[in-house]
């Protein structure tokens, strides 16, 4: 029986297919890749102030390429990405402000704590002895800590301090991780646009006798990128402060105040109660004053 001529005209038959829709291969079989041949030494050569990192990863960039990746397209766009990336992060606000409130509420209490620190004077507190009215005249208008009473009153006082620290560290250790974390990357991006500039640099000298135009494409990449490197690195200075402050005043808390402030006011209420009763010893006091003396140096490193 024939098929009726209505369902041979529904019935459709795929077109052949083009010959233009074959897909091309995108490299010749059998042909391998022209890579970039680059020694370490020889970006050395190019700029001997180049770290051993800048230099490792210069060569990675430009291992990675081939002969017929290069082009007018790829040296305009060289180490934009790793350029935005370092402005950003030398332009951009820290992660926490160093001047919020937490942070300056322990900057003032560790200023207190080394003022009350600094007053004391243990050995004038173990050689305290009842005197005649010029002598309590005296010592009511001295501001040294020299007696059981003032010493009492400033240990209550570093005990108030210290729990006030305790209660903030956490804030302040979360604050020194991100510190920390925001440092580190900005180092890096550092090291990935001086890389950048590297291999930029290597590529100019390479194609300037073979393609003219794109070695001075190259060569344009390379001065923009170290143009860059060269503003981060004049403002390296005022950066490292705003990094480095709040971490040196989370450092004097974290292992002075609340671990050796925190056991010689233990210590030092022995002492005082000793003196009290007057049966304090000289040479512990010294002994004493040399702890306090160091750890008033530590706080202020």
């Amino acid at each position: 029986m024939k098929p009726s001529a209505a369902g041979a005209r529904g019935k459709k038959t795929a077109p052949p297919a083009s010959s233009s829709a074959v897909a091309q291969p995108t490299a010749i079989d059998g042909v391998r890749p022209e890579r970039i041949e680059v020694h370490v030494d020889e970006l050395r050569a190019l700029s001997a102030d180049a770290s051993e990192p800048v230099c490792d990863e210069a060569a990675r960039l430009l291992q990675a390429l081939t002969v017929a990746m290069l082009s007018q397209r790829r040296a305009e766009r060289w180490g934009q990405e790793v350029q935005r990336a370092c402005q950003d992060g030398f332009s951009g606000g820290s992660v926490a402000p160093v001047s919020a409130p937490f942070i300056e509420q322990a900057r003032a209490d560790l200023a207190r704590m080394t003022g009350i620190l600094e007053a004391i004077d243990l050995k004038a507190v173990c050689a305290h002895a009842q005197g005649g009215l010029l002598a309590g005249l005296a010592k009511s208008v001295n501001r040294k800590i020299d007696t059981p009473a003032k010493l009492a009153g400033a240990l209550d006082e570093l005990r108030s301090l210290l729990q006030r620290m305790h209660a903030g560290v956490g804030r302040l250790l979360a604050l020194q991780d991100g510190l920390r974390q925001r440092a580190g990357a900005f180092e890096r991006r550092q090291v990935e646009v001086e890389a950048a500039a590297l291999a930029a640099l290597f590529l100019s000298n390479r194609l300037a006798g073979s393609s003219p135009t794109l070695a001075q494409r190259f060569a344009e990449r390379h001065m923009s990128l170290g143009a860059t490197l060269a503003q981060t690195r004049q403002g390296d200075g005022a950066y490292r402060t705003h990094v480095a402050q709040p971490l040196q005043l989370i450092g004097a808390i974290q292992g002075v105040a609340l671990v050796k402030v925190q056991g010689l006011v233990t210590e030092m209420a022995s002492l005082q109660a000793l003196a009290k009763a007057g049966r304090a010893f000289p040479a512990e006091a010294l002994n004493m004053s040399y702890r306090l003396r160091d750890i008033l140096q530590q706080l202020k490193n």
